[in-house]
């Protein structure tokens, strides 16, 4: 089936990037999560049928329906996240290919009625010489204002996490788990190295830390993770930087051996 730029073959677990010929595996969550919502394209899929699936595995967390969810449309890119769409409260639905077109025409037509009145109003001002001056002195003033305080104000980074679960531990405690980047596309990388640490992370009877920060690099070629925890009264803290100048298809920051030879359910 196609879905945006991408074709998905259920036969082979494989979703295929059309543009630029990736092919991705799909992992068992995405695999299960995916099927359902393409046998239901157009119909809302409840967050239970997606995590329970057609019953020949166990049952899914929410977390990881939530992380199948975000890896499938990061795939499909920012131009098509949006054909998995979000019912706040009760599931998900894959658009259908008719209410895709149905989206765009619409989309194109209100623009054409967007532009139609400034257009109109811009024919008008050709003859007012008075008003372009005064158009075009306010449009200089503002940039000149905000080059100033772009020199007086650093520049802004991400502050809240895109992405927050908590890792249950056997012993019933619970980890925080934040990811931060730039946008909330395009972080494949990211969820893919991010996962091996909640999975590391899971393995642990109990551990020291309360909180897992993580993020890349703007150039991919650092992971970086902070540990936040607490040990005998007193607060530690762990950090991580981890470089990879390899091709994207390469890269492998983590990996769940690595992060238990280490000792990461320890400070």
């Amino acid at each position: 089936m196609q879905i945006g730029d991408c074709w998905f073959d259920l036969t082979r677990g494989e979703l295929t990037n059309k543009t630029t010929e990736k092919v991705w595996h799909l992992p068992r969550a995405e695999l299960q999560v995916l099927t359902l919502l393409v046998e239901n394209k157009g119909s809302l899929v409840p967050k239970k049928s997606l995590k329970t699936g057609g019953g020949d595995h166990a049952p899914l967390s929410d977390s990881s329906v939530a992380r199948a969810i975000f890896m499938v449309r990061s795939f499909l890119g920012p131009q098509h996240e949006y054909l998995i769409e979000t019912v706040k409260g009760k599931g998900y639905l894959l658009l259908c290919e008719d209410y895709q077109h149905a989206d765009t025409s619409s989309r194109g037509a209100l623009a054409s009625s967007v532009v139609s009145e400034p257009a109109a109003k811009k024919s008008q001002q050709k003859n007012s010489p008075t008003v372009i001056f005064a158009v075009a002195t306010l449009f200089v003033f503002i940039l000149a204002v905000g080059y100033y305080f772009s020199l007086k104000t650093p520049m802004s980074v991400p502050t809240q996490a895109f992405h927050d679960e908590k890792i249950k531990l056997a012993s019933g405690q619970e980890i925080g788990f934040h990811l931060y980047a730039a946008s909330n596309t395009n972080n494949r990388l990211l969820m893919e190295q991010a996962s091996e640490v909640y999975d590391s992370l899971s393995l642990c009877d109990k551990s020291q830390w309360q909180q897992v920060y993580i993020s890349l690099s703007h150039d991919n070629q650092v992971f970086n993770m902070t540990l936040r925890g607490e040990s005998m009264g007193q607060s530690i803290v762990r950090n991580l930087k981890i470089s990879d100048g390899r091709s994207h298809n390469l890269k492998s920051f983590v990996t769940i051996k690595w992060l238990q030879d280490i000792g990461i359910c320890e400070s």
